[in-house]
């Protein structure tokens, strides 16, 4: 039953996916496909995330330091990664950059705390799963070898892969889009930081 479930879930990123290929990739790679605007969670035009590569960098590293992250000792050890902001094509590589970080340092147990991220967009989603392969001891693929990422991504989900990564009370819209494209199957959501702490 539980495996029927996991493949129903698998069905349904994949379908969304696909659905959305043209309209949500380009926000996956940046300057690999026609720009158009999706964002899942909220109403964006094209213009507000069109910037060149040297203003991209410089927003990736104002993002990296706007990302906190608190250890707590429960069980285990646990980090807690506090991203701000929308989860979208400029600051998913940030929040990868800081799990690669906390992983390097021995960490091997994440909170993702998303109560200040107001809406994901496809490479937000990407970032998450990036986050979860990292944490099982994996590299997580290229997002510049284009499709070939987005492909491992949809068929790299699987049970067990969140066993090291859980999510914080995200908000409303970001917690329905995450339930619309079966995140919430490969990935546990909690409402309070005590129970996410206690379920590693």
């Amino acid at each position: 039953m539980l495996e029927n479930r996991r493949d129903l879930s698998l069905n349904r990123v994949t379908t969304y996916f696909n659905k959305q290929l043209r309209t949500i990739l380009p926000r996956l790679f940046p300057g690999k496909f026609p720009d158009t605007a999706h964002l899942i969670g909220s109403r964006i035009t094209p213009n507000q995330e069109v910037i060149d590569a040297a203003n991209g960098q410089t927003a990736q590293k104002q993002d990296l330091k706007r990302i906190a992250t608190t250890e707590f000792q429960g069980r285990t050890s646990v980090t807690v990664i506090r991203p701000h902001g929308a989860l979208d094509s400029l600051r998913y590589q940030a929040l990868i950059d800081q799990a690669r970080n906390v992983y390097e340092r021995g960490g091997r147990y994440i909170v993702l705390d998303m109560a200040d991220v107001p809406a994901i967009g496809m490479s937000g989603l990407f970032a998450l799963y990036s986050v979860a392969v990292l944490l099982c001891g994996e590299e997580p693929p290229d997002p510049a070898a284009g499709w070939q990422a987005y492909h491992a991504m949809v068929h790299g989900l699987k049970g067990g892969m969140g066993r090291h990564l859980k999510l914080l009370n995200p908000p409303p819209r970001v917690d329905l889009a995450l339930e619309r494209v079966g995140f919430k199957s490969f990935l546990e959501v909690h409402p309070s930081l005590e129970a996410a702490i206690a379920s590693f």
